[in-house]
């Protein structure tokens, strides 16, 4: 399945769901999807559902494009200020999270923290029980598509 942004002003939040396999290509567009949706604010949280993921994968190298990103994004003000919660169960996205964080932590300050259920983030970031589900429900979802990757050649 596709990964999908839904952004509600009025609960000042961007809900990113991704589910099957997804990568750090696949991460990289939907943090450029969540840095130029016209409707997202900086001080909006970002909530990061990783819980349908079946597989996931990682490369060290798109940590400098991520790098070049963030100074962009510093550039034009648009960095998140509010609360990350990240929902996962997985130790390989706990990891690159912190990566990503720690990175992101010499551009802005910010607030992220890890949950394993959707009620336990939402009272986190100040929301009712079940607003997740009420937001995807009342906002467009934003299709991210899948990066097309480079085939590899034989060597």
């Amino acid at each position: 399945m596709p990964t999908t942004l839904h952004v509600d002003p009025k609960r000042a939040c961007a809900y990113v769901r991704a589910t099957g396999r997804f990568g750090d290509d696949d991460y990289i567009a939907a943090f450029q999807a969540v840095m130029n949706h016209p409707a997202r604010q900086p001080e909006f949280a970002e909530v990061w559902d990783f819980l349908g993921l079946t597989r996931f994968t990682f490369k060290p190298e798109v940590l400098d494009v991520y790098r070049q990103l963030l100074h962009t994004y510093r550039g034009q003000g648009m960095l998140t200020r509010g609360r990350i919660a990240v929902l996962t169960r997985q130790q390989e996205v706990r990891t690159m999270t912190i990566l990503f964080d720690h990175l992101s932590g010499q551009y802005i300050e910010r607030e992220l923290r890890f949950f394993a259920r959707a009620e336990d983030a939402e009272a986190w970031l100040g929301l009712h029980t079940g607003s997740f589900g009420a937001l995807q429900r009342e906002t467009e979802a934003v299709v991210i598509p899948r990066p097309v990757r480079q085939p590899r050649l034989p060597r």
